[in-house]
């Protein structure tokens, strides 16, 4: 990494520096894609502060943003599990690895617009929060089981317990249900729909 201080960005093509951000990492879940949050947050609705190392960007963190008696209100988006912060990872050494990533936060943090309240669901690849907690956040813990390799199937099977794969059998075997992948839109929002009617709520989104 270069030495150059890690500094914040804010202004009008932060956006654009973003969508570049995104396509060049590559592994960044969906729920950070900038077309994503325009659906679920609205385009004027939400917001990103860019941290950059000279003129590469290596982080980001994008946020939805709420008004409430004239107050601004961070919070998590519908429909989107995890947001949070996105850090380029460094290949220098630990101890300096660590600095660069408290470097980072640090100027993510302080490119957010003010605000009143933050509430995020951080994704599970984000473990350290500390320069947060400098700032003044709290936070809570909460736990995700990931199964990273999903190719192998007979590896996914014999790793399920007894009373598992015999749910399995009996719902492929006895009710005869089956996996369908579909695109069908309609058909999806109907099945939704009756999710929530058979608990008297209606869809919380169109």
């Amino acid at each position: 990494m270069s030495k150059t201080k890690i500094q914040t960005v804010s202004d009008v093509h932060t956006k654009d520096a973003y969508s570049q951000f995104f396509e060049d990492m590559g592994d960044m879940p969906i729920y950070f894609a900038p077309w994503w949050l325009d659906t679920v947050c609205g385009k004027t609705s939400w917001g990103v502060a860019l941290a950059t190392n000279g003129e590469y960007v290596v982080g980001a963190l994008p946020y939805y943003i709420k008004k409430s008696f004239g107050l601004n209100l961070i919070v998590q988006p519908g429909l989107t599990q995890t947001l949070g912060p996105w850090i380029k990872p460094s290949k220098a050494k630990y101890t300096k690895a660590l600095g660069y990533e408290f470097d980072v936060l640090h100027a993510l943090e302080s490119g957010l617009p003010k605000h009143a309240y933050y509430a995020q669901h951080w994704s599970y690849n984000s473990s350290n929060w500390l320069p947060f907690m400098h700032r003044g956040y709290t936070q809570t813990s909460r736990y995700s089981y990931v199964i990273e390799e999903l190719a192998d199937r007979d590896r996914l099977w014999s790793g399920l317990r007894e009373n598992i794969k015999g749910d399995i059998k009996k719902a492929k075997d006895k009710n005869q249900i089956t996996v369908e992948e579909s695109e069908n839109l309609e058909e999806f929002m109907a099945l939704n729909t009756l999710s929530y009617r058979r608990q008297d709520l209606k869809p919380p989104f169109t």
